[in-house]
């Protein structure tokens, strides 16, 4: 458990507010992140 507690943390220093993001079309999620992550985004749900 203390593990997964640095990890969370680690996570959370980076972004303290992680999008959730639901798609109809799996065809258009590969392009979404990749967009969002060349955008400055790096952590996605």
């Amino acid at each position: 458990m203390p593990q997964d507690a640095a990890a969370i943390r680690s996570i959370l220093s980076m972004a303290p507010v992680i999008p959730v993001i639901i798609l109809d079309d799996v065809a258009k999620a590969k392009p979404l992140a990749e967009a969002l992550v060349a955008g400055g985004c790096q952590s996605l749900r």
